[in-house]
């Protein structure tokens, strides 16, 4: 069996691959979420040794997921890391359509409700007269909590 063969079932090629096809392939399902809006792949890591001998220096292991710190930007070594799935899932940008200002608060009535996901479980930490409020609750729960969670950048 060639090397290409065997590398195109390692689970950090197969991560490599997909990185690049949501990037570069308006065929692919996430390609609006990614290619669509921007987000590109370092010219670097065009070349699979390169990616592979970075993702080995900064702990790839692989029941990780590889996360963008921020997620407006590409793939690229300072700003991507290899992070659980839960700490993954919580990185995400608020959801389209979402009215708040805050990853984690969001409409219920006419009040705002704070929450989180811990173990794909939805958290609800409380609700709040002020979308400012509900960000501040969420940010305080995440840190007493010593949780891996984005916090919300407050907004006065």
């Amino acid at each position: 069996m060639s090397k290409t063969k065997y590398r195109s079932r390692e689970s950090l090629y197969t991560r490599w691959s997909a990185m690049w096809s949501r990037c570069l392939y308006p065929t692919n399902k996430s390609y609006p979420r990614y290619g669509g809006r921007g987000i590109t792949v370092c010219s670097e890591w065009s070349n699979y040794n390169v990616f592979e001998a970075w993702a080995m220096e900064v702990g790839y292991s692989p029941e990780l997921e590889l996360d963008r710190i921020d997620n407006s930007l590409g793939y690229y070594p300072a700003n991507c890391r290899w992070v659980s799935k839960s700490i993954n899932c919580h990185n995400r940008d608020k959801k389209e359509g979402c009215y708040s200002n805050y990853v984690g608060v969001s409409r219920n009535g006419l009040r705002w409700q704070a929450y989180l996901y811990i173990k794909r479980k939805v958290v609800y930490i409380g609700t709040y007269d002020l979308e400012v409020q509900a960000a501040i609750a969420r940010n305080n729960y995440i840190l007493l909590n010593n949780l891996e969670h984005k916090l919300n950048e407050i907004i006065l």
